[in-house]
Protein backbone atom coordinates (compact mmCIF):
# COMPACT_ATOMS: atom_id res chain seq x y z
CA UNK A 1 0.00 0.00 0.00
CA UNK A 2 1.21 3.46 -1.12
CA UNK A 3 -1.51 5.86 -0.64
CA UNK A 4 -1.24 9.52 0.30
CA UNK A 5 -3.80 9.16 2.91
CA UNK A 6 -1.01 8.00 5.10
CA UNK A 7 1.05 11.01 4.70
CA UNK A 8 -2.00 13.56 5.25
CA UNK A 9 -3.93 13.66 2.27
CA UNK A 10 -7.88 13.87 2.51
CA UNK A 11 -10.50 13.90 -0.58
CA UNK A 12 -13.19 15.76 -1.01
CA UNK A 13 -12.13 18.29 1.65
CA UNK A 14 -11.15 21.95 0.13
CA UNK A 15 -9.34 22.96 3.48
CA UNK A 16 -6.86 20.12 3.48
CA UNK A 17 -3.93 20.39 0.49
CA UNK A 18 -2.74 17.43 -0.09
CA UNK A 19 0.28 18.04 -3.14
CA UNK A 20 2.32 17.82 0.40
CA UNK A 21 1.14 14.36 1.06
CA UNK A 22 1.27 13.11 -2.76
CA UNK A 23 5.04 14.32 -2.99
CA UNK A 24 5.84 12.27 0.17
CA UNK A 25 3.95 9.45 -1.10
CA UNK A 26 5.88 9.61 -4.43
CA UNK A 27 9.27 9.89 -2.71
CA UNK A 28 9.10 7.16 -0.64
CA UNK A 29 7.25 4.24 -3.00
CA UNK A 30 7.44 5.49 -6.52
CA UNK A 31 4.04 4.42 -6.71
CA UNK A 32 1.31 6.70 -5.32
CA UNK A 33 -2.61 5.16 -5.59
CA UNK A 34 -5.25 7.67 -5.16
CA UNK A 35 -8.87 6.35 -4.11
CA UNK A 36 -11.93 7.97 -5.13
CA UNK A 37 -12.61 11.29 -4.88
CA UNK A 38 -11.47 14.90 -5.23
CA UNK A 39 -7.73 15.71 -3.75
CA UNK A 40 -7.10 19.63 -4.27
CA UNK A 41 -3.28 20.79 -5.19
CA UNK A 42 -2.66 24.25 -3.28
CA UNK A 43 -3.95 25.41 -0.48
CA UNK A 44 -4.86 28.08 2.29
CA UNK A 45 -1.91 29.84 4.01
CA UNK A 46 1.25 28.71 2.22
CA UNK A 47 3.67 31.44 2.92
CA UNK A 48 5.45 33.29 0.66
CA UNK A 49 8.81 32.89 2.57
CA UNK A 50 7.98 28.77 3.10
CA UNK A 51 10.92 26.82 1.82
CA UNK A 52 9.05 24.06 0.41
CA UNK A 53 6.11 26.17 -0.90
CA UNK A 54 6.14 24.37 -4.47
CA UNK A 55 5.44 20.90 -2.88
CA UNK A 56 2.31 22.64 -1.22
CA UNK A 57 1.59 23.89 -4.56
CA UNK A 58 1.79 21.35 -7.26
CA UNK A 59 3.09 17.56 -7.52
CA UNK A 60 6.86 17.53 -8.83
CA UNK A 61 9.81 15.31 -8.68
CA UNK A 62 12.66 14.49 -10.47
CA UNK A 63 14.58 17.55 -8.96
CA UNK A 64 15.76 16.77 -5.77
CA UNK A 65 18.58 14.05 -5.86
CA UNK A 66 16.78 12.15 -2.78
CA UNK A 67 13.78 11.61 -4.69
CA UNK A 68 12.96 9.03 -7.00
CA UNK A 69 13.31 9.76 -10.51
CA UNK A 70 12.24 6.66 -12.30
CA UNK A 71 9.33 4.52 -12.34
CA UNK A 72 7.16 7.09 -10.88
CA UNK A 73 3.21 5.79 -10.96
CA UNK A 74 0.45 7.53 -9.95
CA UNK A 75 -2.76 5.60 -10.51
CA UNK A 76 -6.46 6.12 -9.65
CA UNK A 77 -9.63 4.44 -9.93
CA UNK A 78 -10.59 5.46 -13.04
CA UNK A 79 -12.22 8.78 -15.06
CA UNK A 80 -14.68 11.28 -13.02
CA UNK A 81 -13.72 8.77 -9.85
CA UNK A 82 -10.23 9.93 -9.15
CA UNK A 83 -9.77 13.99 -9.59
CA UNK A 84 -6.42 15.92 -9.02
CA UNK A 85 -7.79 19.29 -8.85
CA UNK A 86 -5.84 23.06 -8.90
CA UNK A 87 -6.98 24.95 -5.67
CA UNK A 88 -9.11 27.94 -5.67
CA UNK A 89 -6.60 29.02 -2.92
CA UNK A 90 -4.08 29.30 -5.61
CA UNK A 91 -6.13 32.15 -7.06
CA UNK A 92 -3.10 35.23 -7.85
CA UNK A 93 -0.27 33.32 -6.41
CA UNK A 94 2.11 34.37 -8.44
CA UNK A 95 4.94 33.36 -6.40
CA UNK A 96 3.26 29.57 -6.49
CA UNK A 97 3.42 29.82 -10.32
CA UNK A 98 6.15 28.92 -12.89
CA UNK A 99 7.71 32.01 -14.41
CA UNK A 100 5.19 33.79 -12.56
CA UNK A 101 2.43 33.09 -15.00
CA UNK A 102 1.83 29.18 -15.25
CA UNK A 103 0.43 27.17 -12.21
CA UNK A 104 1.28 23.46 -13.62
CA UNK A 105 0.12 20.72 -11.73
CA UNK A 106 2.34 17.71 -12.65
CA UNK A 107 5.98 18.34 -13.15
CA UNK A 108 8.85 15.54 -13.64
CA UNK A 109 11.23 17.55 -15.01
CA UNK A 110 15.22 17.88 -13.39
CA UNK A 111 16.50 20.53 -11.21
CA UNK A 112 16.17 23.79 -13.44
CA UNK A 113 13.04 22.57 -14.46
CA UNK A 114 15.43 22.14 -18.20
CA UNK A 115 14.83 18.86 -18.73
CA UNK A 116 18.58 17.37 -17.66
CA UNK A 117 17.29 14.29 -15.40
CA UNK A 118 15.68 11.51 -17.29
CA UNK A 119 12.68 10.44 -15.33
CA UNK A 120 12.15 7.13 -17.32
CA UNK A 121 8.97 4.88 -17.11
CA UNK A 122 6.42 7.45 -15.78
CA UNK A 123 2.79 6.21 -15.77
CA UNK A 124 -0.62 8.64 -14.95
CA UNK A 125 -3.83 5.91 -15.30
CA UNK A 126 -7.19 6.38 -14.14
CA UNK A 127 -7.13 9.89 -13.28
CA UNK A 128 -9.17 13.40 -13.81
CA UNK A 129 -6.92 16.17 -14.08
CA UNK A 130 -8.81 19.44 -13.46
CA UNK A 131 -7.10 22.41 -14.03
CA UNK A 132 -10.10 24.59 -12.01
CA UNK A 133 -8.81 27.76 -14.11
CA UNK A 134 -12.49 29.39 -13.67
CA UNK A 135 -12.84 28.97 -9.44
CA UNK A 136 -8.82 30.25 -9.80
CA UNK A 137 -9.35 33.36 -12.11
CA UNK A 138 -12.74 34.27 -10.51
CA UNK A 139 -11.34 37.44 -9.87
CA UNK A 140 -10.65 39.97 -12.67
CA UNK A 141 -7.15 41.14 -13.46
CA UNK A 142 -4.67 39.06 -12.59
CA UNK A 143 -5.20 35.60 -14.21
CA UNK A 144 -3.09 32.91 -13.97
CA UNK A 145 -2.37 30.26 -16.87
CA UNK A 146 -3.68 26.74 -15.75
CA UNK A 147 -1.82 24.10 -17.18
CA UNK A 148 -1.41 20.57 -17.19
CA UNK A 149 1.36 17.68 -16.68
CA UNK A 150 4.98 18.62 -17.65
CA UNK A 151 7.27 15.53 -18.18
CA UNK A 152 10.83 14.77 -19.46
CA UNK A 153 11.75 11.19 -19.70
CA UNK A 154 11.63 8.14 -22.15
CA UNK A 155 9.12 5.94 -22.38
CA UNK A 156 5.71 7.83 -20.45
CA UNK A 157 2.23 6.51 -20.24
CA UNK A 158 -0.90 8.40 -20.23
CA UNK A 159 -4.09 6.20 -20.32
CA UNK A 160 -7.72 6.47 -19.36
CA UNK A 161 -7.18 9.69 -17.60
CA UNK A 162 -9.37 12.57 -18.15
CA UNK A 163 -8.40 16.37 -18.70
CA UNK A 164 -10.43 19.75 -18.05
CA UNK A 165 -10.20 23.42 -16.88
CA UNK A 166 -7.38 24.47 -18.80
CA UNK A 167 -6.66 27.76 -20.08
CA UNK A 168 -4.11 31.16 -20.95
CA UNK A 169 -3.90 33.22 -18.22
CA UNK A 170 -3.61 37.30 -18.23
CA UNK A 171 0.22 37.23 -18.73
CA UNK A 172 -0.41 34.95 -22.52
CA UNK A 173 1.40 32.20 -21.19
CA UNK A 174 0.62 29.09 -23.15
CA UNK A 175 -1.39 25.98 -21.46
CA UNK A 176 -0.20 22.47 -22.27
CA UNK A 177 -2.28 19.92 -21.20
CA UNK A 178 0.32 17.65 -21.79
CA UNK A 179 3.70 18.38 -22.59
CA UNK A 180 5.96 15.13 -22.62
CA UNK A 181 9.57 14.76 -24.33
CA UNK A 182 12.51 13.08 -24.13
CA UNK A 183 14.84 14.71 -21.75
CA UNK A 184 18.29 16.27 -22.60
CA UNK A 185 19.95 12.95 -20.92
CA UNK A 186 17.87 10.50 -23.12
CA UNK A 187 19.39 8.25 -25.06
CA UNK A 188 19.09 9.07 -29.13
CA UNK A 189 15.98 7.19 -30.64
CA UNK A 190 14.42 6.74 -26.77
CA UNK A 191 11.12 5.61 -26.86
CA UNK A 192 9.00 8.95 -26.32
CA UNK A 193 5.45 9.07 -24.91
CA UNK A 194 2.01 7.70 -25.49
CA UNK A 195 -1.51 8.81 -24.68
CA UNK A 196 -4.04 6.34 -25.11
CA UNK A 197 -8.09 6.66 -24.60
CA UNK A 198 -7.57 9.57 -22.88
CA UNK A 199 -10.31 12.47 -22.92
CA UNK A 200 -9.86 16.29 -23.51
CA UNK A 201 -12.50 18.65 -22.60
CA UNK A 202 -13.56 22.17 -23.27
CA UNK A 203 -11.37 24.92 -21.67
CA UNK A 204 -12.18 26.98 -18.91
CA UNK A 205 -13.06 30.49 -19.91
CA UNK A 206 -10.68 33.00 -20.54
CA UNK A 207 -12.91 36.12 -21.89
CA UNK A 208 -12.36 38.02 -18.73
CA UNK A 209 -9.93 40.53 -20.51
CA UNK A 210 -9.34 41.93 -23.51
CA UNK A 211 -7.75 39.49 -26.07
CA UNK A 212 -5.11 40.57 -29.01
CA UNK A 213 -2.55 37.92 -29.44
CA UNK A 214 -3.47 34.96 -27.67
CA UNK A 215 -1.35 31.86 -26.58
CA UNK A 216 -2.97 29.11 -27.13
CA UNK A 217 -4.14 25.73 -25.72
CA UNK A 218 -2.53 22.86 -26.50
CA UNK A 219 -3.97 19.46 -25.59
CA UNK A 220 -1.03 17.03 -26.34
CA UNK A 221 2.48 17.47 -27.08
CA UNK A 222 4.78 14.57 -27.31
CA UNK A 223 8.20 14.38 -28.64
CA UNK A 224 12.04 14.32 -28.44
CA UNK A 225 14.55 16.93 -26.60
CA UNK A 226 15.10 20.29 -29.01
CA UNK A 227 17.71 21.73 -27.24
CA UNK A 228 19.61 18.09 -26.52
CA UNK A 229 19.07 17.45 -30.35
CA UNK A 230 17.71 14.25 -29.71
CA UNK A 231 14.88 12.48 -31.17
CA UNK A 232 11.88 10.37 -29.96
CA UNK A 233 10.79 6.92 -31.61
CA UNK A 234 7.51 5.13 -31.23
CA UNK A 235 5.73 8.17 -29.89
CA UNK A 236 2.22 7.30 -29.93
CA UNK A 237 -1.68 8.96 -29.39
CA UNK A 238 -4.23 6.80 -30.03
CA UNK A 239 -8.15 6.43 -29.22
CA UNK A 240 -8.21 9.99 -27.16
CA UNK A 241 -11.55 12.02 -27.63
CA UNK A 242 -10.91 16.08 -28.34
CA UNK A 243 -13.47 18.49 -27.40
CA UNK A 244 -13.35 22.38 -27.03
CA UNK A 245 -14.68 25.59 -28.61
CA UNK A 246 -12.85 28.93 -29.31
CA UNK A 247 -14.22 32.52 -30.09
CA UNK A 248 -17.55 32.25 -28.56
CA UNK A 249 -16.97 32.30 -24.57
CA UNK A 250 -13.17 32.01 -24.49
CA UNK A 251 -10.47 33.58 -26.77
CA UNK A 252 -7.46 31.33 -27.02
CA UNK A 253 -7.00 29.21 -30.05
CA UNK A 254 -6.83 25.50 -29.67
CA UNK A 255 -4.42 23.06 -30.82
CA UNK A 256 -4.99 18.95 -30.32
CA UNK A 257 -1.77 17.12 -31.10
CA UNK A 258 1.52 18.17 -31.69
CA UNK A 259 4.77 16.36 -31.99
CA UNK A 260 8.77 17.63 -31.83
CA UNK A 261 11.85 15.82 -32.94
CA UNK A 262 9.88 12.57 -33.68
CA UNK A 263 10.66 9.81 -35.77
CA UNK A 264 7.65 7.79 -36.59
CA UNK A 265 5.36 9.13 -34.81
CA UNK A 266 1.88 7.81 -34.68
CA UNK A 267 -1.68 9.66 -34.50
CA UNK A 268 -4.66 7.23 -34.86
CA UNK A 269 -8.22 6.30 -34.56
CA UNK A 270 -8.54 9.49 -31.98
CA UNK A 271 -12.00 11.43 -32.44
CA UNK A 272 -12.22 15.23 -33.29
CA UNK A 273 -15.86 15.51 -34.04
CA UNK A 274 -16.97 19.42 -33.16
CA UNK A 275 -13.29 20.36 -32.01
CA UNK A 276 -13.22 23.81 -32.76
CA UNK A 277 -9.39 23.95 -32.83
CA UNK A 278 -6.76 22.84 -35.28
CA UNK A 279 -6.51 18.86 -34.85
CA UNK A 280 -2.75 18.21 -35.48
CA UNK A 281 -0.58 21.02 -35.42
CA UNK A 282 3.33 21.26 -36.09
CA UNK A 283 5.73 24.14 -35.73
CA UNK A 284 9.06 22.65 -33.81
CA UNK A 285 11.66 20.86 -34.55
CA UNK A 286 12.05 17.99 -37.12
CA UNK A 287 9.71 15.25 -37.69
CA UNK A 288 10.20 12.52 -39.96
CA UNK A 289 7.51 9.65 -41.19
CA UNK A 290 4.58 10.75 -39.20
CA UNK A 291 1.59 8.71 -39.86
CA UNK A 292 -1.65 10.36 -38.84
CA UNK A 293 -4.04 7.94 -39.82
CA UNK A 294 -7.94 6.75 -39.00
CA UNK A 295 -8.63 9.52 -37.60
CA UNK A 296 -12.64 10.92 -37.30
CA UNK A 297 -12.64 15.02 -37.81
CA UNK A 298 -16.51 15.52 -38.49
CA UNK A 299 -17.16 19.57 -38.14
CA UNK A 300 -13.92 21.01 -37.68
CA UNK A 301 -12.42 24.27 -39.09
CA UNK A 302 -8.68 22.41 -39.28
CA UNK A 303 -7.84 19.45 -39.58
CA UNK A 304 -3.94 19.86 -39.97
CA UNK A 305 -1.85 23.37 -39.84
CA UNK A 306 1.92 23.06 -40.18
CA UNK A 307 3.90 26.00 -39.54
CA UNK A 308 7.86 26.75 -40.23
CA UNK A 309 8.11 30.25 -38.29
CA UNK A 310 11.98 32.03 -38.06
CA UNK A 311 12.45 31.68 -34.22
CA UNK A 312 15.61 33.63 -34.21
CA UNK A 313 14.33 36.47 -35.77
CA UNK A 314 11.34 35.98 -33.40
CA UNK A 315 13.54 35.97 -30.07
CA UNK A 316 16.83 37.59 -31.48
CA UNK A 317 18.69 34.62 -30.52
CA UNK A 318 20.76 31.68 -32.63
CA UNK A 319 19.87 29.18 -30.18
CA UNK A 320 16.32 29.31 -30.81
CA UNK A 321 17.42 27.34 -34.47
CA UNK A 322 16.92 24.11 -32.63
CA UNK A 323 13.05 24.80 -33.16
CA UNK A 324 12.78 25.30 -36.37
CA UNK A 325 10.11 23.03 -37.75
CA UNK A 326 10.70 20.79 -40.47
CA UNK A 327 8.62 18.23 -42.20
CA UNK A 328 9.59 15.67 -43.74
CA UNK A 329 7.84 12.25 -45.02
CA UNK A 330 3.85 12.73 -43.22
CA UNK A 331 1.85 10.10 -43.79
CA UNK A 332 -1.72 11.40 -43.51
CA UNK A 333 -4.30 8.23 -44.67
CA UNK A 334 -7.86 6.60 -44.38
CA UNK A 335 -9.28 9.72 -42.19
CA UNK A 336 -12.87 10.93 -42.19
CA UNK A 337 -12.85 15.02 -41.95
CA UNK A 338 -15.42 17.61 -42.35
CA UNK A 339 -14.71 20.86 -42.20
CA UNK A 340 -16.44 23.66 -41.42
CA UNK A 341 -17.20 25.54 -44.26
CA UNK A 342 -16.48 29.83 -44.96
CA UNK A 343 -15.76 31.97 -41.89
CA UNK A 344 -16.12 29.08 -39.35
CA UNK A 345 -12.04 28.79 -37.66
CA UNK A 346 -12.09 31.56 -34.98
CA UNK A 347 -8.22 31.52 -34.85
CA UNK A 348 -7.04 34.48 -33.06
CA UNK A 349 -10.89 36.02 -32.44
CA UNK A 350 -9.15 39.19 -30.77
CA UNK A 351 -6.63 39.56 -34.36
CA UNK A 352 -8.11 38.28 -37.09
CA UNK A 353 -11.86 37.90 -38.73
CA UNK A 354 -12.85 34.37 -38.53
CA UNK A 355 -10.96 31.80 -41.86
CA UNK A 356 -12.91 29.39 -43.92
CA UNK A 357 -12.76 25.98 -42.41
CA UNK A 358 -9.80 23.59 -43.85
CA UNK A 359 -8.54 20.31 -44.47
CA UNK A 360 -4.40 21.05 -44.35
CA UNK A 361 -3.33 24.59 -44.24
CA UNK A 362 0.42 25.82 -44.30
CA UNK A 363 2.66 28.20 -43.45
CA UNK A 364 6.75 29.61 -44.17
CA UNK A 365 8.66 32.29 -43.07
CA UNK A 366 10.16 33.99 -46.08
CA UNK A 367 13.62 34.72 -44.15
CA UNK A 368 13.87 31.05 -43.14
CA UNK A 369 17.07 29.42 -44.33
CA UNK A 370 17.73 26.83 -46.88
CA UNK A 371 13.60 26.99 -47.26
CA UNK A 372 13.43 23.91 -50.09
CA UNK A 373 13.75 21.63 -47.72
CA UNK A 374 11.48 22.04 -45.05
CA UNK A 375 8.55 20.63 -46.16
CA UNK A 376 9.23 17.23 -47.77
CA UNK A 377 7.00 14.70 -49.55
CA UNK A 378 3.56 14.81 -47.62
CA UNK A 379 1.14 12.05 -48.99
CA UNK A 380 -2.87 12.89 -48.47
CA UNK A 381 -3.96 9.57 -49.12
CA UNK A 382 -7.19 7.67 -49.35
CA UNK A 383 -8.79 10.04 -46.54
CA UNK A 384 -12.85 10.41 -47.18
CA UNK A 385 -13.20 14.44 -46.68
CA UNK A 386 -16.02 16.94 -47.36
CA UNK A 387 -14.34 20.29 -48.24
CA UNK A 388 -14.26 23.00 -50.60
CA UNK A 389 -11.53 22.11 -52.90
CA UNK A 390 -10.82 25.48 -52.85
CA UNK A 391 -10.04 24.56 -48.85
CA UNK A 392 -8.22 21.28 -49.51
CA UNK A 393 -4.46 23.09 -49.61
CA UNK A 394 -4.41 26.25 -47.96
CA UNK A 395 -1.67 28.45 -47.73
CA UNK A 396 -1.48 30.47 -45.12
CA UNK A 397 1.30 32.84 -45.73
CA UNK A 398 4.28 33.79 -43.63
CA UNK A 399 6.78 36.88 -42.50
CA UNK A 400 7.05 38.52 -45.94
CA UNK A 401 10.95 39.88 -45.18
CA UNK A 402 9.92 42.91 -47.71
CA UNK A 403 7.23 44.55 -45.76
CA UNK A 404 8.62 43.18 -42.54
CA UNK A 405 5.21 41.64 -41.74
CA UNK A 406 3.43 38.82 -41.72
CA UNK A 407 0.99 38.40 -44.26
CA UNK A 408 -1.81 36.21 -46.47
CA UNK A 409 0.21 33.94 -49.13
CA UNK A 410 0.07 37.24 -51.51
CA UNK A 411 3.69 38.42 -50.87
CA UNK A 412 4.46 42.38 -50.73
CA UNK A 413 7.66 42.43 -52.87
CA UNK A 414 10.14 39.98 -55.05
CA UNK A 415 9.91 36.68 -53.12
CA UNK A 416 11.13 33.21 -54.68
CA UNK A 417 7.90 30.97 -55.63
CA UNK A 418 7.13 29.16 -52.09
CA UNK A 419 8.63 24.97 -52.73
CA UNK A 420 5.72 23.44 -50.40
CA UNK A 421 2.51 22.98 -52.97
CA UNK A 422 5.20 20.92 -54.85
CA UNK A 423 6.04 18.56 -51.83
CA UNK A 424 2.16 17.80 -51.27
CA UNK A 425 0.47 14.50 -53.01
CA UNK A 426 -3.10 13.77 -52.73
CA UNK A 427 -3.64 10.02 -53.62
CA UNK A 428 -7.32 8.46 -54.12
CA UNK A 429 -8.89 10.24 -51.73
CA UNK A 430 -12.34 10.63 -51.83
CA UNK A 431 -14.45 14.39 -51.66
CA UNK A 432 -17.92 14.16 -50.82
CA UNK A 433 -18.67 17.99 -51.04
CA UNK A 434 -21.36 18.97 -52.86
CA UNK A 435 -20.88 23.50 -53.95
CA UNK A 436 -23.87 25.61 -53.20
CA UNK A 437 -26.18 26.05 -55.80
CA UNK A 438 -25.71 29.64 -57.31
CA UNK A 439 -28.15 31.84 -56.84
CA UNK A 440 -28.64 33.78 -60.16
CA UNK A 441 -29.75 37.65 -59.78
CA UNK A 442 -32.28 38.87 -61.68
CA UNK A 443 -31.65 41.41 -64.16
CA UNK A 444 -33.80 44.52 -63.71
CA UNK A 445 -36.05 43.69 -66.71
CA UNK A 446 -36.62 40.33 -64.87
CA UNK A 447 -37.50 42.35 -61.85
CA UNK A 448 -40.17 44.45 -63.69
CA UNK A 449 -42.11 41.43 -65.77
CA UNK A 450 -42.49 39.99 -62.39
CA UNK A 451 -44.55 43.13 -60.66
CA UNK A 452 -46.42 42.80 -63.59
Amino acid sequence: MSKPEQYGAKPNDIKVNSAYAINKCISENSICELDEGTYYIGGEGISETDPEKVLKSGILWGWNPKQNESGVKIIGKGKGKTILKLSKYLSGRRDLAVNGNQLIMVQAVGPGGDGRVDCKNIVFKGITFDGNYDEINEVKGNELTTAGCTTFGTNTLYEDCEFKGFNVGKDNATSFIIISLLSKNSKEGAKGTTVRRCDFHSPGRNNRYPEHDTEQIVHVQVGGNLAGKIFATQCIVEFCKFRGDAGKTQFSPLAGISVANTKGALIRHNNFDGFEGMCYYVDTGTNIDTIVEQNSAINVPCFIRLSAQNYVRQYGNEWWAVNYAYHHNLIVLNNNVVTTGKGTWNWKPGKYAAWDGIFLGYSMDRDLPDQSSIFKNIVIEENNINVSPANLLKNLGGWWPMSRTYGNPVPIGPVPNEPVIGEIKLVNNTNAYIPEPEVKQKTVTERIKNIF
